[in-house]
């Protein structure tokens, strides 16, 4: 990848990407601390469908890269 990110608020359009970027990392970064159950109840709670209000009524941010792909999240 190269270019500079860009931060930004999240948008509804981000959802998806978002889930999946912090489901993927929560699995990849926790499975030394937590066993899979864990993992997995963890992953069915950022895929519930009242989480994604949570993310939009909080203060988080995306780092964009210049294709457009959400790479990061802040906040």
């Amino acid at each position: 990848m190269s270019g500079d990110l860009r931060l930004r608020p999240i948008r509804e359009a981000d959802l998806d990407a978002v889930r999946r970027l912090q489901a993927d990392s929560f699995a990849a970064l926790a499975g030394d601390i937590h066993s899979p159950a864990q993992i997995a109840a963890h992953v069915d709670l950022i895929m519930a469908p009242d989480y994604a209000g949570e993310l939009l009524s909080n203060n988080l941010l995306v780092a964009e890269a210049p294709d457009g792909a959400v790479v990061a999240t802040a906040g």
